[in-house]
């Protein structure tokens, strides 16, 4: 029987692969009979392949096979596309390069007659055979038509760059086309048996790895009447490769894991065991943790340490922790793309536009002298929208300009971001050591060192401003250093645990404001310190 025509409809796409659904028309006669889909592509999975049957009389779905055939010439018309393409880029710049060499003939013609007319209206002037507005206007001719021709020729020379990167472009794909041994295909036989003659649907599913997708995002914020937005332009990068494309068929996009999903994780035992170090020249023995003695006396063995050691160490155990997105239906999000979508087989990134929406954003500064003395413009924004934004890459824009790449993080509904928009030069921070002092009689075999800082922040704008400064005091992690920390003005509007400073400034325009705070190490004379800065008497 021949192949049942068949027309991709479906497409869902995951992280890993995707799910492919076709559908097919065909009237059968009663009995036992074979429905044919051929040239599927090598990359399905068969484990994945799923039928459904509809009939305008009873009719029984039996068996679903697929097998691996294979084709004397690949099937694939992209293939013979994709020559074509590369066929007529060539021709276009063989015609260019001719253009070039007819533009570079005429230049020289033309810069020979004018050394030659130079020369005759030299002499013709001369002899006042020629008027001074002839030989004018004829230089004048001269320079415009090279002129031109040098236009021409410019152009013709970028029209050959673009079709250089268009035709190397082809190229890669035709080739990457012919490197997937394309005269490997799949087939699957589906078998059905029908009472009556009758006209029969059917609907054929399948996974295909090479298929992956990942959001992206246009951040665009914006400052109108005192209040700042941000608008977020929803976007997914498509790639597949799967040896069939894709053309008008209604595309989703999952964040679901079905290659994860059809097994639970599940624990192994947890064995731990260890040793006593044995003097030398004593027997070799071994005491084993929660295993029994049976390893051979010829296996090697496990590094020494102590048991009381091992008993009292932590534990480190690295686990590899899965985070899903959570909409209102759900551990999964999908987008389903309104229209049809084309997506080529060419193993290159297509992006899709998901949706747009705004979100309201607060703009401040941020400053951490210690590492930068500058100021950040910052916006501080909230996922107003009903779902969580994925983790991917994004570029941002302020009042229409290219401020840079970022990458965001997935961030839940109702939850708070940050976007950094670059530095401002109207922010000015200053930080600087204003006290340093080592005095090593303050105790026997003690020495303390003294530090202090200030910052000083000033607004230059003509607007109230808030800017944030952050720095940091040490923390000790050696039992005989003691850190004390100094007085610190103003108090900071944050601490915490590890040291660090928080100050929020409101300055008005003009106005500037400084931070003071300081610290003092006490240690042994004998112990040295890593991490401080040189000061005078160290």
């Amino acid at each position: 029987m021949p192949a049942l025509e068949t027309r991709t409809e479906k497409v869902t796409v995951y992280n890993d692969r995707a799910q492919v659904t076709r559908h097919g028309r065909v009237r059968l006669p009663a009995g036992q009979q074979e429905l044919v889909i051929e040239d599927l592509p090598v990359v399905l999975l068969p484990d994945s392949v799923r039928a459904a049957i509809r009939a305008t009389e009873p009719c029984r779905l039996l068996s679903t096979d697929v097998t691996r055939t294979f084709h004397a010439e690949a099937p694939e018309t992209r293939v013979s596309e994709l020559q074509a393409e590369v066929e007529a880029l060539q021709d276009r710049d063989a015609e260019a390069v001719q253009r070039l060499e007819a533009l570079t003939t005429r230049r020289t013609f033309l810069q020979t007659l004018a050394t030659s007319a130079g020369s005759e209206l030299a002499r013709g002037l001369a002899l006042g055979r020629i008027s001074v507005e002839v030989g004018a206007t004829l230089g004048e001719f001269l320079a415009v038509q090279l002129a031109a021709l040098d236009a021409d020729a410019r152009a013709v020379t970028q029209e050959r760059r673009r079709l250089s990167k268009e035709l190397q472009a082809t190229q890669s794909r035709l080739q990457a086309l012919q490197r997937r041994k394309p005269t490997e295909r799949n087939r699957v036989v589906v078998l059905v048996h029908l009472e009556a003659e009758a006209e029969v649907s059917l609907e054929l599913s399948y996974q295909v790895t090479q298929a992956s997708w990942q959001p992206l995002y246009d951040l665009r914020l914006s400052e109108k009447n005192g209040c700042a937005e941000l608008e977020a332009a929803y976007q997914a990068q498509v790639t597949q490769q799967t040896g069939e494309a894709w053309q008008k068929v209604a595309l989703t996009l999952s964040t679901a894991r079905p290659g994860l999903s059809s097994i639970a994780p599940e624990l192994k035992p947890w064995y731990l065991r260890g040793h006593r170090p044995v003097a030398a020249g004593a027997p070799m023995m071994r005491a084993w943790l929660a295993e029994p003695a049976a390893a051979s006396a010829a296996a090697p063995a496990p590094p020494a340490m102590d048991e009381d050691l091992l008993e009292a160490a932590p534990m480190l155990i690295e686990a590899e922790v899965e985070v899903a997105t959570v909409d209102d239906t759900g551990a999964t999000l999908t987008f389903n793309v309104s229209g049809g979508t084309d997506i080529p087989d060419d193993g290159s990134p297509h992006k899709v536009t998901l949706g747009f929406h705004g979100f309201p954003a607060r703009l401040d500064y941020f400053a951490a002298p210690k590492l930068v003395t500058q100021a950040y413009r910052r916006a501080k924004v909230t996922n107003s929208g009903p779902s969580t934004l994925l983790p991917g890459p994004a570029q941002i824009f302020y009042e229409g300009e290219y401020i840079g790449a970022t990458s965001l993080k997935a961030i839940a509904s109702g939850q708070e971001f940050e976007l950094f928009l670059g530095i401002d030069d109207r922010i000015t921070v200053e930080r600087k050591l204003t006290a340093g002092s080592v005095d090593k009689k303050f105790m026997q075999d003690v020495r303390r060192l003294t530090y202090a800082y200030e910052i000083r922040v000033a607004n230059l704008r003509e607007t109230l401003e808030t800017v944030t400064v952050e720095d940091q005091v040490p923390v000790s992690r050696h039992e005989l250093v003691k850190i004390r920390r100094q007085e610190v003005q103003p108090a900071p509007t944050r601490e915490d645990d590890l040291g660090k400073l928080t100050w929020e400034l409101r300055l008005a325009p003009g106005r500037s404001a400084t931070v003071r705070f300081g610290f003092t190490v006490e240690a042994p004379r004998d112990l040295q310190l890593e991490g401080l800065p040189p000061i005078s008497g160290e």
